[in-house]
């Protein structure tokens, strides 16, 4: 892995403990919002919850309608 990539993920690794936790931050949402905060901002995307994932909290229960869910047929690309 190159020097830089090292160095860049150490900064931030460091700069997370140094700012101190997302609970504390974020004290007055509620716990779920803020695991679901938590689990997006994840830095290593292999750890990171997937949309997908996302959409299976609990918050977004009261707005859930499981009848009209449906997987896409076909993959969205982003990029080249």
């Amino acid at each position: 892995m190159d020097k830089s990539a090292i160095d860049y993920i150490e900064l931030i690794q460091q700069n997370i403990s140094v700012k101190g936790s997302i609970d504390k931050k974020f004290k007055h949402l509620d716990g779920s919002f803020v695991e679901l905060l938590k689990n997006m901002l994840i830095f290593n995307p292999t750890k990171r919850v997937t949309a997908r994932d996302c959409l299976d909290f609990k918050i977004f229960d009261t707005i859930r309608d499981k009848q009209l869910e449906f997987t896409a047929p076909f993959k969205l690309k982003v990029h080249d």
